[in-house]
């Protein structure tokens, strides 16, 4: 007998480890101009550069803070600055298909001889990891039952850039931008032949001062992009990540007439999947010797796809009683949807979370702020089952305030929900296989076999030592499974020598 076998190839995605750093850095009196008061902080982070050198990873990154806040004077004024960190992991499981993800999860301040800033950062390595398997594909002289397994493959991993722009027309002179917050979501996204076409929003909201007025504006902004990606095709799945990489504000007008114009450079890491079938070798066996053969379970992650949901919420933020009343709401200055759990479900994804908003308002003092922040638990149809593998990004779409009573102030938001999930797959194929000892050869002219529930002509075949087509065959008014109790019959052909 000739034993055949094919390699089956499996990618899998595997998390390899998740690490928070604390980065900090300081502004000091002179810069800051002595600041008093904090209105708004918040922290985004990038990933600058990643290193593997055996099971050491060399992550280098950059935090950018935003600061809005009042200097001595009750000015208002808004800060960026960056903190530059770098942190060496040593782990297994590297390779050269390892990536890094930088996610700020937590941000604080203070102020004592200038403003202390920090924030929390989450780094994430994740690795394409290929498992192989010794599949039996055919062997001569037997009877094969063969079935059909799947392998999720990774096919590329890819970052583009998108540049998008914007501007608002003030009608009045901008003095100064006190601050920017940017965020980008991607809610569609299509492999086709060589291609990738990707949809989404970027969003930023600008606060700015002009005619001793602070007031803000929030640019939404969406985009449709097509890049050239090599090796993608139509029916793969692609998982998008999408972060604001860089922005620009720029004032352009006239006196008296001035252009609020915003530029923002978006990076979309896309990585790509395919699932292939392989036919496989199951089960075997043969009439004429015993085979010895060994099974093995194929483990198989599939990328099930990208789905991006929206969900409406509302809260409200209330001052303390000896704190003065609202006299007017400016708006949300920034916001963040910060999700914290995800898993699947019978037919759909639980997200939970929470919507954190930065108030600006004016009071009888002068500028102040007030944060918000409203928990979640949200579910959304999908076909995902349980034990599914879901990663889901946060977004925020949009955010309103308005002032509900005095001391009281109500944010509606929109928030959006990048949904990437991943299926385990399992199959059974035969790798190893050898001839054993001969069988006797049954001469009976005819044989009867009494199948129980649920049994096939595959499994009465290797009992009767016949053909599986010859049984169904010479049996047509059965249909397989068979019920119990039903009578088989096999009617050989007999060759005598005289």
């Amino acid at each position: 007998m000739d034993f055949k076998f094919n390699e089956i190839k499996c990618d899998t995605r595997a998390t390899i480890v998740e690490k928070e750093v604390a980065v900090r850095t300081s502004v000091s009196e002179m810069e800051s101009g002595g600041a008093r008061k904090v209105l708004d902080v918040a922290a985004d982070g990038r990933l600058v550069a990643l290193d593997i050198s055996g099971d050491v990873a060399r992550v280098s990154g950059r935090v950018n803070f935003k600061l809005l806040y009042l200097n001595g004077d009750g000015e208002t004024r808004g800060l960026d600055y960056f903190a530059d960190f770098s942190e060496t992991i040593q782990t297994d499981g590297l390779n050269d298909k390892t990536y890094a993800r930088i996610a700020v999860i937590d941000t604080d301040t203070s102020i004592s001889g200038g403003v202390k800033l920090s924030a929390i950062v989450r780094i994430t390595l994740y690795s394409v990891v290929e498992k192989s398997y010794n599949s039996l594909c055919s062997a001569d002289g037997t009877f094969v039952k063969r079935s059909n397994v799947k392998c999720g493959r990774f096919v590329t991993s890819t970052v583009e850039t998108v540049t998008v722009s914007d501007e608002f027309d003030v009608n009045s002179d901008v003095m100064k931008i006190l601050s920017t917050r940017p965020s980008a979501y991607v809610d569609k996204v299509t492999a086709g032949m060589g291609n990738i076409l990707v949809s989404g929003e970027v969003s930023a909201t600008v606060t700015y001062s002009s005619e001793d007025k602070i007031l803000l504006h929030d640019f939404l902004i969406p985009f449709t992009e097509e890049f050239s990606v090599d090796g993608v095709e139509i029916g793969q799945k692609v998982c998008p990540a999408v972060s604001v990489k860089n922005v620009r504000v720029i004032i352009t007008g006239v006196e008296g007439a001035n252009i609020i114009r915003v530029e923002a450079d978006c990076e979309i890491k896309f990585d790509v999947y395919t699932i292939v079938t392989e036919e496989v070798v199951n089960d075997i066996f043969s009439n004429e010797a015993e085979i010895i053969y060994s099974v093995d379970e194929v483990r198989a992650e599939i990328q099930t796809g990208f789905l991006f949901f929206k969900e409406d919420l509302s809260g409200v933020a209330v001052l303390n009683g000896d704190m003065p009343a609202v006299l007017e709401v400016l708006g949300v200055t920034g916001a963040e949807n910060n999700v914290a759990k995800t898993y699947a479900e019978e037919g759909k994804i639980i997200v939970e979370g929470v919507y954190g908003a930065s108030i600006l308002y004016r009071d009888e003092d002068g500028i102040s702020s007030a944060s918000l922040e409203i928990p979640y638990s949200l579910n959304f149809a999908s076909d995902n089952v349980d034990g599914d593998e879901v990663e889901v990004d946060g977004a925020v779409i949009c955010s309103v305030a308005i002032l509900k009573r005095e001391r009281e102030i109500e944010v509606k938001t929109t928030l959006g929900f990048m949904t990437c999930s991943r299926c385990e797959y399992t199959g059974k194929t035969i790798i190893s296989a050898e001839e054993g000892d001969k069988k006797e050869v049954n001469n009976s002219t005819v044989s009867v076999y009494v199948a129980d529930e649920g049994e096939t002509a595959w499994e009465v075949a290797k009992a009767l030592s016949a053909n599986p087509d010859e049984i169904l065959a010479q049996n047509p008014d059965l249909t397989e499974p068979f019920p119990e109790g039903a009578k088989i019959f096999y009617f050989r052909q007999i060759s005598f020598d005289f």
